[in-house]
């Protein structure tokens, strides 16, 4: 898939998304070093790709970004005495993104 081409991440693709960045084996990938995130970057696209979701390398490593962004808001809203429809209102996919970047938190 081309670089410039528009993709659109509709809601059952972010989910197959998280999902993804969830396993153990991309987990594992990107607790090492910076350097072999785009081995878990590769992984995660062939696997977005066999679900029938075409984006490319740049398309999820920008979407994780905004995930992490909406994440980071979500902690920052939960800080300071936000109740969960708030948080959910910054961060709409916190439960599931909650074991993954929080690390245990």
């Amino acid at each position: 898939m081309s670089e410039n081409t528009t993709f659109t991440w509709m809601p059952e693709d972010v989910k197959a998304l998280i999902s993804e960045w969830a396993q153990e084996d991309i987990q594992n990938i990107l607790e090492g070093k910076s350097k072999r995130n785009a081995v878990a970057y590769d992984k995660m696209t062939q696997r977005l790709h066999d679900q029938g979701i075409l984006c490319s390398k740049t398309q999820l490593i920008g979407k994780l970004k905004y995930l992490k962004k909406q994440f980071t808001d979500g902690k920052k809203k939960n800080r300071s005495g936000g109740g969960r429809d708030d948080i959910l209102k910054v961060c709409p996919h916190w439960d599931q993104l909650v074991p993954i970047l929080d690390h245990g938190k």
